[in-house]
């Protein structure tokens, strides 16, 4: 390690290990040059009762390679300021990168837990190691996100909307709805005159990413008509249309219609086959 600048120098233990913070612990630091000079560097240090055990010289061999009591060691209670940091893994994702360029990776990644003080190191397996600055990893959102799409175009412009089971609002088609507990959620469809709504559906949300869900009206090829109805309308046998013209316009061409037992003196114009049926006596249309 070159140290080029004054202040704390970090540096990194090649294999973790156990300290209770409590019994002796001796860290040594080895430092060997092939030539030497008048220049040195200073390390800061505290007079202490702890103990220190040092030597040096310009005759010695390396210091890695020293053994037993040889060469002699000189003791001091000038110990150099330390400190320890203890730290744990992060699982990270992907676990290997492509290449770097110039020194440089940029990707995507994706932590296990949130942290503080996080920092990354690269090993290239061939002896070249980096590490990056630290920072934090925050947690992610536990909760997720919903679109919905409602096809075809003609029911969306005729009313058709969608909500959650349990909810009050209604949303348009394409709108997002954000902050979604993670779980199985039901996605309703509203009714619209004319259109048989499709069926409710199932959709599991997941933390901190967003379902899709697609609902499909289909354009009603029957409808109900009551000329004494005065409630809700949309073409259905409990809420059918009041006037036969509503009922026209909605179904598709070759569709049925259905009039309640009555009479009505509106005419109506037919632009597309339909079948018109009476149901539970007779029916009088027009004048």
């Amino acid at each position: 390690m070159t140290i080029s600048s004054t202040g704390w120098v970090l540096f990194e233990f090649d294999t973790p290990f156990e300290y209770n913070g409590t019994d002796h612990l001796m860290v040594d630091f080895s430092f060997y040059n092939t030539t030497w000079g008048a220049n040195f560097g200073y390390v800061r240090c505290t007079n202490s009762a702890s103990r220190v055990l040092y030597t040096g010289g310009n005759t010695l061999a390396d210091p890695l390679t020293w053994t037993g009591t040889t060469p002699t060691p000189i003791d001091d209670t000038f110990v150099p300021n330390i400190k320890l940091v203890s730290g744990h893994t992060v699982p990270v994702t992907p676990a290997a990168t492509g290449n770097f360029t110039a020194g440089i990776w940029s990707g995507a990644l994706t932590f296990s837990s949130a942290a503080t003080g996080v920092y990354l190191k690269a090993n290239d397996g061939a002896g070249h190691t980096g590490r990056s600055n630290t920072f934090n990893v925050q947690a992610g959102s536990p909760n997720g996100s919903l679109t919905v799409t409602i096809a075809p175009a003609a029911a969306v412009t005729s009313g058709a909307q969608w909500r959650r089971s349990g909810e009050s609002t209604w949303h348009s088609s394409g709108s997002t709805q954000t902050e979604i507990p993670a779980g199985n959620h039901i996605v309703e469809f509203s009714s619209v005159p004319g259109w048989e709504a499709p069926a409710s559906q199932s959709v599991t949300i997941n933390s901190g990413a967003t379902a899709n869900v697609t609902g499909t009206y289909t354009q009603m090829s029957m409808v109900w008509v009551d000329f004494a109805f005065g409630g809700v309308q949309f073409g259905t046998e409990l809420f059918p249309y009041s006037l036969l013209e509503a009922g026209v316009s909605a179904i598709t061409s070759g569709g049925t219609v259905r009039i309640k037992t009555g009479m009505s003196n509106q005419p109506v114009r037919l632009t597309k086959p339909v079948r018109i049926e009476a149901i539970g006596g007779p029916v009088t249309i027009g004048r």
